[in-house]
């Protein structure tokens, strides 16, 4: 009895230890399995949001230490180029300057950024870019010009006196053809009598006469008629003058075109010589409009455009022109 006793107790003594070693193990093992299933599935969940789109790599970290390093900056918003570690003011304009990060320093150095206080004060305003036609309106001074190609000047040809100016001050119009002046001169009457003699003689030679006679004859009246245009007189008063045969000391001088008297260069009695001026005359209808522009004015002048002038003497009436 006893024999079996001690047989039966020592079995249940060599499974002891068995079980003891198995439950080590598990108590061992069960930990780090889980972590490592747990950090499995944690890559697995990471992989699959960025896969998703759910994590993003932004690289603020780099600009945050920027912004870090350049908030100990200060720089004046009008001048970029003015920078210091403390705060002060713009030597050059005298603003408060501000810290380099408000001031734009990750962009461009040069650029110029304002806070809504500062667009406010200086009357700032945003609009939509479109695209529409551009007009600008630019002032100026300016003085009004006689065209030059519309006036003349009237100038005896021959020497003598001047006995009567019909145009007697400045600023009275005239037309085409008028009287203006009228010139004593001994020249002219010679050069008459010559004429009308050498157109006699031709008239009254004999047709038997020689060719060449003839010939020089002709050429002798032709010279004393080209003698007389030279001296002033118009192919009518030469004509005038073919048929009447009295020969006149005095030249009428008359207006070559139309407009107003400018210039009253001589007076009644005075001699003159060839060539010197008596009138100077001008066609008003048309003038011009001498402006004075600055460069930067000039490139937006074009021809054809319409200009609208106002003169001092009459500053209720507007003068249009191109």
């Amino acid at each position: 009895m006893s024999s079996e006793s001690n047989t039966s107790s020592e079995k249940p003594t060599d499974i002891q230890p068995i079980r003891k070693s198995y439950v080590w193990w598990l108590r061992r093992l069960v930990p780090s399995v889980g972590f490592l299933l747990v950090g499995l599935l944690l890559i697995f969940l990471l992989g699959l949001a960025q896969r998703l789109g759910w994590i993003r790599y932004t690289g603020t970290g780099e600009m945050a230490a920027t912004a870090e390093d350049a908030a100990h900056e200060y720089t004046c918003p009008m001048h970029p180029q003015i920078r210091q570690p403390i705060p002060g003011r713009c030597p050059i304009c005298g603003m408060a300057l501000v810290p380099a990060s408000q001031a734009g320093a990750s962009a461009d150095e040069f650029a110029v950024t304002i806070t809504p206080a500062q667009r406010r004060l200086a009357n700032i305003e945003t609009a939509e870019v479109t695209k529409r036609p551009v007009t600008s309106v630019v002032r100026t001074i300016g003085a009004i010009q006689i065209d030059e190609s519309r006036q003349a000047t009237i100038a005896s040809y021959i020497n003598g006196r001047v006995e009567r100016m019909f145009a007697d001050y400045t600023g009275v119009d005239v037309r085409a053809g008028d009287h203006l002046a009228v010139v004593y001169s001994p020249e002219l009457y010679s050069a008459q009598v010559e004429f009308i003699e050498a157109s006699r003689a031709l008239q009254e030679m004999a047709t038997g006469a020689l060719a060449s006679i003839r010939v020089a004859q002709q050429s002798l009246v032709a010279n004393t008629r080209l003698k007389l245009g030279e001296l002033g007189m118009t192919s009518s008063q030469i004509e005038d003058l073919e048929t009447s045969r009295q020969p006149q000391s005095r030249m009428t001088i008359h207006a070559p075109i139309g407009g107003t008297v400018i210039e009253k260069l001589a007076e009644e009695g005075k001699y003159i010589a060839a060539g010197e001026p008596i009138y100077r005359i001008a066609n008003l209808s048309t003038v011009w409009l001498m402006l004075e522009l600055y460069p930067e004015d000039a490139t937006r002048i074009r021809f054809g455009q319409q200009v609208e002038a106002t003169l001092t003497s009459m500053p209720e009436y507007k003068l249009l022109g191109r």
